[in-house]
């Protein structure tokens, strides 16, 4: 306990020589630097793009799981670029009735949830038809009716259906819309959202909805976050919210309460090692419409989203998005999400900045402390290192997410930088100062305490 206390009364001498040695121009700058980055941190990732960097520091942390996550309810089909170019001649819209052969097909598998992650806009320039007015359709009604037809047919308490909505929100007006209107509209699904996240479902003239597809129907906006390691929170105007695709699922899966806990705020999740996905939990179209048994087996019981795995015009896979990963596909993104919440693998950010601001303190305050431009990178190195190690006990230890680096960071190279400017005469001028500093350290050692208050 007197090492310590020794330790601890050297080191607080040690701060406040170099308080004093630094001068105030040192300080204002290093205070400005961590100003910089943690209040204005969302404007530099978007004009600096430290989003990759973030994502890959992030992976790392959350591959380091004691427990490895693992998709375990979620399944993906992927209509492929060979169907899509092929028997489905690379046709926009997508061929409705081929959608409608995978519905059958997974209420045949025995699937638990069919989520449809393509966006099925109607014809209505203007967006203004009405729910039974198929002219909005043209020439698509026919396909689109058999579609329609066969998701009201198997929704059910044991099949459920989450359909997609692209929305844009007016932050200022508080408004959110939808960018076109969807087919599924048309026929009375998804009309009107409700406070509870839910949608209601009508019907329309000529197209009748039962008791259980009224109620086991439900829509979510495939808008992705700006910052990809967040669930997308609910989108609330007035007193309704509209859930993301990915909630919408996992809100059609648990209890009512639980999906109240898990959309009031903001969440972070893990994501798996994209080789898992793609081993495990992937099948074709093609495989899917085979038959083949043990292929079925795989789908019971499962969250199934579909989604296309096709070139686009410019020979890229159509749909894919930067994440902590790598770049992945949307359908995978949603599977991440839904996986990460139905296991519990959300981890709260803090509620305010006041912990990144202590660690980014304590860390200027021990860069200070040091005069050598190589002892700074190598406390700037230890200081990463120790930060990760705080973050890993507090993402797996609490579920708490601790996103001090860039604070850090900042503060190491303002230091760095500060100590290669400074002219070698005012260096020596410190040298003699941090000499004077030792003559005290020395009494210290002696025990004369009284020598250097």
């Amino acid at each position: 306990m007197a090492f310590l206390s020794r330790v601890a009364f050297v080191f607080y001498w040690r701060v406040r020589v170099y308080m004093a040695v630094k001068g105030l121009r040192y300080w204002l700058t290093a205070a400005l630097v961590l100003a910089a980055t943690v209040v204005f941190t969302p404007m530099l990732d978007d004009d600096v793009d430290l989003s990759g960097m973030k994502y890959r520091l992030y992976q790392i942390l959350t591959d380091l799981d004691p427990n490895p996550a693992r998709p375990r309810d979620t399944m993906i089909v992927f209509i492929e670029d060979d169907v899509h170019s092929g028997l489905l001649g690379d046709r926009k819209p997508l061929r409705r009735d081929y959608l409608q052969k995978i519905v059958a097909a997974l209420d045949a598998a025995d699937v638990q949830l069919i989520a449809l992650d393509f966006l099925l806009p109607s014809l209505d320039p203007h967006g203004k038809a009405a729910p039974g007015d198929f002219r909005a359709l043209g020439e698509y009604r026919a396909e689109t009716d058999g579609l329609m037809r066969e998701i009201a047919r198997v929704a059910s308490p044991s099949r459920k259906i989450v359909l997609p909505q692209y929305i844009f929100v007016d932050e200022k007006k508080g408004l959110i819309g939808a960018r076109a209107q969807y087919i599924q509209q048309l026929y009375g699904i998804c009309t009107e959202p409700l406070p509870n996240g839910r949608w209601k479902n009508t019907g329309a003239p000529g197209f009748p909805l039962n008791a259980g597809a009224r109620a086991n129907i439900s829509c979510g906006y495939l808008n992705l976050p700006s910052d990809m390691r967040q669930m997308p929170p609910p989108v609330s105007a007035g007193s309704f919210a509209i859930d993301s695709f990915s909630l919408a699922i996992v809100r059609a899966l648990i209890p009512e309460k639980d999906a109240r806990a898990i959309a009031a705020g903001k969440q972070f999740v893990s994501y798996f090692p994209q080789t898992t996905v793609q081993g495990e939990t992937v099948i074709s179209s093609s495989q899917l419409l085979g038959g083949d048994p043990a292929t079925l087996r795989l789908l019971a019981h499962k969250v199934v989203i579909v989604g296309g795995h096709w070139l686009d015009s410019r020979g890229s896979i159509t749909d894919t998005h930067p994440a902590p990963d790598g770049e992945l596909s949307g359908p995978i993104i949603h599977q991440n999400f839904v996986e990460a919440t139905l296991e519990g693998r959300l981890y709260s950010p803090l509620e305010s900045d006041a912990v990144e601001i202590v660690l980014a303190v304590a860390a200027a305050l021990i860069f200070a402390v040091s005069s050598s431009v190589w002892t700074k990178i190598g406390l700037l190195g230890s200081g990463l290192l120790a930060l990760f190690a705080v973050q890993w006990v507090a993402f797996f230890g609490l579920h708490i997410f601790v996103d001090a680096f860039l604070p850090v960071v900042g503060l190491g190279l303002h230091s760095i930088i500060e100590r290669l400017a400074e002219p070698r005469h005012e260096h020596h001028g410190f040298s003699s100062r941090a000499e004077r500093y030792r003559e005290r350290t020395e009494a210290l050692k002696r025990g004369e305490h009284h020598e250097i208050a």
